[in-house]
């Protein structure tokens, strides 16, 4: 399936569930009966956040019409990217209504938040966390490097590749740059893309070389389009989930045949890292892999919302045509995870220990020309 195509599936069935509103009304009212909501994503349209996002609007917005009666909600997409995407978050933190009619979609944010604090203008932890999605990102590299890749194992030997990213500060961009420089792959960096679709443009217009992506994009785009059908890129890596303190790999990618960092490392060295790199990176993914998507309501938001959104979340995710169409439409069976304690157990994961902060921050500070 093509990008295009992919985008125009997502959002027509987003539209259904705005406008058409299919779902059976049951007898009991809910709290958001008659209510419109927003979803804000904090990235720009056709990134991996969005797709998602509006494929995940439309079974909230089911579940939700499920309880509404004879006025069930209507749900629209508000996209705000910029800031490698916490200025979404601190939208919905200081100006969203808080009565639960806006909830944030986002990427990106649960390791900013702890790396970098001072950019979020009021304390993370303090938003009301509805629901998490685990996952992973998949690198890749154009081919026609000098010399070519034939192999993953080839990207140590190239002269030199551009890297791109969102912001020096966004786990993206970090993850890129600590498994190339563990690698000892010399590189230039290119970060401020809006979203991923944009970097993605730069890999087809051969302005970028490197970039990661989402299992979502990664298995219905850029491995049926640019590594299967026209030979542009070549996977790399990804990132496994750490639990604890042994790698596995990621419910999304299960059976694609893909190499791990750590595997990929061990493989051209012999040896798995050590370091502050290496301590760098599994801090980072345990939070991200754990964290790649989280569902947000700003801080002292209504709890009846909340409470009906988390109900509703976890019928999302026992939903058959969920695991079915996410199947079809994203390339794998996406799991959003809720409950009563979502909020408590996401707080608990946002943390890292102050040695690895302390080495980032420096890290992060020397900037790759």
């Amino acid at each position: 399936m093509r990008i295009s195509a992919l985008r125009g599936t997502v959002r027509s069935a987003v539209l259904c569930a705005t406008v058409a509103m299919c779902a059976a009304p049951a007898s009991a009212d809910s709290y958001y009966s008659g209510k419109r909501i927003t979803l804000l994503i904090n990235f720009a349209p056709g990134g991996s956040t969005d797709v998602q996002g509006r494929f995940f609007a439309k079974y909230l917005t089911k579940h939700l019409a499920a309880k509404a009666g004879d006025a069930p909600p209507s749900i629209v997409i508000q996209n705000m990217e910029g800031g490698g995407g916490v200025t979404g978050v601190n939208y919905l933190g200081e100006i969203a209504p808080k009565d639960g009619t806006t909830i944030g979609y986002f990427s990106g944010t649960a390791w900013q938040s702890i790396n970098s604090p001072q950019m979020f203008r009021i304390d993370y932890r303090n938003y009301d966390f509805i629901g998490y999605e685990p996952g992973t990102t998949i690198y890749f590299a154009r081919r026609a490097l000098e010399p070519a890749l034939n192999s993953a194992a080839d990207v140590v030997s190239v002269k030199s590749l551009v890297a791109g990213g969102l912001s020096f500060t966004s786990d993206k961009d970090l993850r890129h740059r600590l498994t190339l420089d563990m690698l000892g792959v010399p590189y230039r960096y290119v970060t401020g893309y809006q979203s991923s679709s944009q970097a993605r443009l730069a890999i087809q217009n051969r302005e970028l070389d490197f970039f990661s992506e989402a299992p979502g994009t990664y298995l219905t785009a850029i491995e049926p389009e640019l590594v299967q059908g026209s030979k542009l890129v070549m996977p790399l890596y990804y990132d496994p989930q750490v639990v604890n303190g042994e790698f596995r790999v990621p419910k999304a990618i299960a059976g694609a045949g893909l190499t791990s960092f750590p595997d990929l490392y061990r493989k051209i060295k012999g040896t798995l890292p050590t370091g502050p790199q290496w301590d760098a990176y599994l801090s980072v993914i345990t939070v991200t892999a754990a964290m790649q998507r989280l569902v947000v309501l700003p801080p002292g938001t209504n709890q009846t919302a909340a409470a009906t959104l988390r109900e509703a979340i976890v019928a999302v995710n026992e939903d058959k045509d969920f695991e079915t169409e996410g199947q079809r439409v994203l390339g794998y069976r996406p799991e959003v995870l809720s409950g009563g304690d979502v909020k408590e157990q996401v707080g608990k994961m946002l943390t890292s220990s102050p040695d690895v902060l302390q080495y980032l921050a420096k890290y992060g500070s020397e900037r790759p020309r």
